[in-house]
């Protein structure tokens, strides 16, 4: 129990202690002090709030794979047609990238993907749709990356280069049993096309291997 809600609880047995003394009472005006009393600690009572606790986030392990994964929140530069958002945008992605290598759950990222993003389509949003099939799941395999390059070609359209390397990751089926495994990437380069209808969307993804 937290002091907060120990204090809140406290105050209130005591007010209808005081209340049911009250009752007692062959004085009118007590007795409306205890009605008073009374109402005041309901009020408190109802207007108590208890906020739920967030999930404990567990990282995937050989026992299982990663519980309560926290959704990347996209900053409010990311929303913004120009460079800079754009290359906010495009660290956001990649976070949401994780997040699906994480959790084999594409939902998020769908709503920043076009349709004609193929390579966002099979090896991202298809593949997590199979993993989750297949019940395999994945320890390590982070893409950590760094903008070095933004532009905007036209007004409705950016270009974001990121030079970025993958962790070596293992893949699993079963609890224990290793499917498969996979080194460290040496440094890349990947350039996410962007489109903007309101808000950024990866349009290609060009330069990974």
């Amino acid at each position: 129990m937290h002091a907060k809600d120990f204090v809140v609880i406290t105050s209130v047995l005591a007010l209808s202690l005081c209340g049911c003394v009250s009752e007692t009472s062959d004085n009118p005006q007590s007795n409306q002090s205890a009605t008073a009393t009374e109402s005041s600690a309901s009020s408190r009572t109802s207007t108590t709030t208890h906020t739920p606790k967030a999930k404990k986030y567990h990282p995937a392990t050989a026992n299982g794979p990663a519980r309560n994964v926290p959704v990347p929140d996209m900053t409010s530069e990311a929303t913004k047609n120009t460079e800079s958002g754009a290359a906010a945008f495009a660290e956001y992605y990649l976070e949401l990238i994780n997040f699906v290598v994480e959790t084999n759950n594409a939902e998020p990222i769908k709503p920043v993907t076009t349709r004609q993003c193929e390579y966002c389509g099979e090896a991202l949003i298809d593949a997590a749709a199979l993993g989750r099939k297949l019940g395999v799941w994945q320890v390590g395999g982070k893409h950590h990356g760094k903008v070095m390059d933004s532009y905007k070609p036209t007004k409705d359209r950016a270009s974001v280069t990121i030079k970025y390397w993958i962790s070596a990751s293992t893949v699993y089926r079963e609890p224990n049993k290793i499917d498969s495994e996979f080194e460290k990437t040496g440094q890349q380069e990947m350039i996410l096309d962007l489109v903007y209808n309101g808000r950024w969307q990866v349009d290609a993804i060009s330069g990974e291997s």
